[in-house]
């Protein structure tokens, strides 16, 4: 009796660590494939919807929210595909930049020293 209890706890074990293995593998797998996508977008300056939300880290739904708005340039041609230039998707994300201190003082500096002229 033992021995088919040791057994069968023994092939639980082997088999959660089968699954476990299997799970990050496929982990593994989807990093990989995202990797590969994103390689593939350094080379373009048009992207899809689909390429933009990969790019941008935005949901698919909220980048037609933003196209819907009109807060994001876009491209439609022929009323289909919605198509985007990378660097507009980069402006969009640096819209609200913030200086640091360090920034802002060689600014004031700048402008201080141009009034003594």
């Amino acid at each position: 009796m033992f021995s088919v209890l040791f057994f069968f706890h023994a092939f639980n074990l082997l088999s959660l660590t089968q699954k476990k293995k299997a799970m990050e593998n496929e982990k593994i797998l989807k990093k990989l494939d995202r990797l590969e996508k994103l390689l593939s977008l350094s080379t373009k300056e048009i992207l899809t919807a689909e390429e933009a939300e990969l790019y941008s880290g935005y949901t698919l739904s909220y980048i037609y929210k933003l196209t819907h708005a009109r807060k994001i340039p876009y491209s439609k041609p022929n009323n289909g595909a919605v198509f985007f230039k990378k660097s507009d998707i980069d402006n969009y994300r640096l819209k609200n930049y913030n200086k640091s201190v360090d920034q802002l003082e060689n600014e004031a500096l700048n402008y201080i020293n141009s009034r003594k002229k």
